[in-house]
């Protein structure tokens, strides 16, 4: 794994209150599997919603990504499939994908039907408990839930911190979670926190088609990984406040800053910035900060060790307020982090949306739209 770090400027302001921002840039190993090479089995639990929101296209174009999936899995693999609105049902427990198997898979998802509300946590746990069933038996496999939803759930465990803290215990487990928005009236902060903490992607699906797209790439990158439960760890200086920016489950752990990217596939690149406000400090002092990256080698099986990249040292220095002005920020980093902070803004702001909350919105266009401008 790669890792390179850089702040878009160095010198801060001794009266304190410099927000500075650091891009941390990780590159997933590259390999090219050769002609002899042995395909890793998936063990694969979609979770779909079929609420009464979801009826017509959007859920044929989910039966129809479903059955994408099944054509596409190999007699090694195992596939789940669970239902949810206001209940949940294991509608296809796990399967071997031989040929009686997707026979059968195919037949199931033909009899699902759009009904009731929303349990997303209920369908997700149920999903979970399947594939930790059989993992044991698939020592080897690659684990993904695959959530496809387009609303908000309003039954079961709704609370975003209480599904950050299950995504990660499931992460932990080696059980990761993808997640699927449909439309445009999904539960960003719901399916969010699954992904994020989940160690999988959160994918935005405007249109039918579109699902069917981000469930096959989903699929592509499992058989595609180098990289399993990759983590990016920043140790700052006392005093200093640091934010992340970047759509990844993010904790502070043992005093340091964790972002956590999840599986990354050959030759992937992803960037965490992280935002960083500075103390006051004596002229010509410096804060020094500390980057690295840890993950684990998919080859390696589940006993596996976390390896670690060389740490990469940076510091930021104590200058007066009237140099700041003759120091430009480096334009690439700048470009960065404009982009994940503009991500963060409109996450939020869909969040603050969905729950009418319209004068906070207005309040973070006046304070931090100003800055971002």
């Amino acid at each position: 794994l790669r890792l390179s770090a850089a702040f878009d400027r160095t010198p801060i302001r001794a009266k304190g209150g410099s927000y500075r921002y650091l891009v941390a840039e990780v590159t997933a190993p590259e390999r090219t599997p050769g002609p002899e090479a042995v395909r890793v089995p998936l063990n694969v639990a979609l979770v779909l919603d079929r609420s009464g929101s979801m009826a017509g296209a959007p859920l044929e174009a989910a039966h129809e990504a479903a059955a994408g999936v099944v054509h596409t899995l190999r007699p090694e693999d195992h596939l789940t499939v669970v239902a949810f609105d206001s209940g949940v049902e294991l509608v296809l427990p796990p399967t071997s994908m031989h040929h009686d198997g997707k026979t059968e898979a195919l037949e199931r998802l033909r009899e699902m039907n759009p009904r009731g509300c929303t349990n997303l946590s209920g369908g997700w746990l149920t999903a979970a408990d399947a594939l930790a069933g059989v993992a044991g038996l698939l020592p080897d496999a690659r684990h993904r839930i695959v959530l496809l939803t387009d609303g908000m759930a309003t039954a079961g465990i709704t609370e975003p911190g209480q599904l950050a803290e299950m995504a990660r215990e499931l992460r932990n487990a080696g059980i990761f979670t993808s997640a699927v928005g449909i439309g445009d009236h999904y539960s960003t902060a719901q399916i969010q926190v699954l992904a994020e903490h989940g160690g999988g992607q959160l994918h935005d699906a405007q249109h039918p088609h579109e699902i069917v797209e981000v469930v096959s790439a989903e699929l592509e990158d499992m058989l595609r990984t180098t990289a399993e439960d990759v983590e990016v760890i920043l140790e700052s200086p006392d005093g200093v406040t640091v934010r992340c920016l970047s759509a990844f489950g993010y904790v502070e752990r043992d005093g340091f800053h964790v972002a956590s990217l999840g599986q990354m596939p050959s030759a992937a690149s992803r960037q965490v910035v992280f935002e960083v406000v500075g103390p006051t400090g004596e002229l010509g002092a410096s804060l020094p900060f500390t980057v690295r990256a840890s993950w684990k080698d998919p080859e390696k099986g589940e006993g596996g060790e976390r390896r670690n990249t060389r740490p990469v040292e940076l510091a930021l220095e104590f200058v007066r307020g009237r140099t700041l002005k003759t120091v430009r920020p480096d334009p690439e980093v700048g470009l960065a982090v404009a982009g994940a902070w503009q991500s963060s803004l409109m996450l939020r702001v869909a969040g603050l949306n969905a729950e009418g909350a319209f004068h906070r919105i207005r309040e973070l266009a006046e304070t931090e739209g100003r800055y971002f401008l």
